[in-house]
């Protein structure tokens, strides 16, 4: 049975901590420093988040700026997020059985819990059974929904990102509450009257505080309840902050890592990474 696991609600902070966080959070598990973790997050200021091999040429980077937009590329692939309104989460764990050893596998079942959880608070999400071919042009994450994300009325509600390493997984995603999808889309180069953005959602407009922390302690239950475990509220440890610290420095608030598309030789070896469509 695997360890207890841990359930982190953060306050808001800017992007480039956040994935600072992410990562110092699997690197610490990695080295046996930190437990299996849930995190719950937001974000300070507006931030577009674009993936780690996503080319800096999508991004309007003039509309950014006139926009006060904070701009970070995340440690995982995928395509670019305006996280303003939502619900962030992160979860890092070996890869197990309970997880799924395959990258499908463990994305579909974290999904599931997810689900299951959005369900509880009156919500009718429902998986995607359908592999989308890659839109290469399109830089907007969710303007197509991938393998085993969720929808609702055919909107995606949930992008997700997964990297692996050495034995461990982290997958983050974007929940939207409310989307301004005008101003995503001002923040890309792209033609966007040649593409398809009826999958784009609006999010899921709860407009409740309360049903947010239901949601956030549901999806707890479900994970924890998938690795066959429980969990408590924790937070992080000294070697977790110390990394974070360093990450946020030399890796994250770093122009060669934003605005370059360097894959291994910053991150280190023995990545892999899946792009759920984040």
């Amino acid at each position: 049975m695997m360890t207890a696991l841990r359930v982190i609600n953060d306050p808001p902070a800017n992007g480039h901590l956040n994935m600072a966080v992410d990562e110092s959070v699997i690197e610490a598990n990695i080295t046996n420093k930190a437990i299996p973790t849930l995190r719950f997050y937001s974000w300070k200021n507006p931030c577009l988040s674009i993936g780690c091999n996503q080319r800096i040429t999508d991004i309007d980077l003039n509309s950014v700026f006139e926009n006060k937009i904070d701009l970070v590329r995340r440690p995982t692939g995928g395509r670019a997020v305006l996280h303003e309104n939502e619900l962030t989460y992160s979860v890092t764990l070996p890869i197990a059985q309970e997880t799924g050893s395959k990258i499908s596998d463990s994305c579909k079942n974290i999904h599931t819990s997810i689900s299951i959880a959005m369900m509880k608070i009156g919500l009718k999400p429902y998986t995607n059974e359908k592999n989308h071919p890659s839109r290469i042009m399109d830089p907007v994450c969710f303007s197509s929904p991938s393998y085993s994300e969720l929808l609702i009325d055919g909107k995606k509600i949930v992008g997700s990102a997964q990297m692996r390493r050495l034995g461990y997984l982290l997958q983050h995603g974007s929940i939207p509450i409310k989307t301004n999808v005008s101003k995503l889309l001002s923040l890309f180069k792209v033609k966007h009257s040649s593409l398809d953005y009826s999958a784009l959602t609006e999010g899921l407009d709860i407009g409740d505080e309360e049903k947010i922390e239901k949601l956030k302690f549901f999806i707890a239950g479900e994970i924890s309840g998938m690795l066959k475990t429980t969990f408590y509220y924790g937070v992080y440890t000294e070697h977790e902050k110390e990394l974070a610290s360093e990450l946020l420095l030399k890796k994250y608030k770093s122009d060669e890592w934003t605005k370059n598309r360097i894959y291994n030789n910053i991150t280190g070896p023995g990545i892999r990474r899946q792009n759920a469509n984040f």
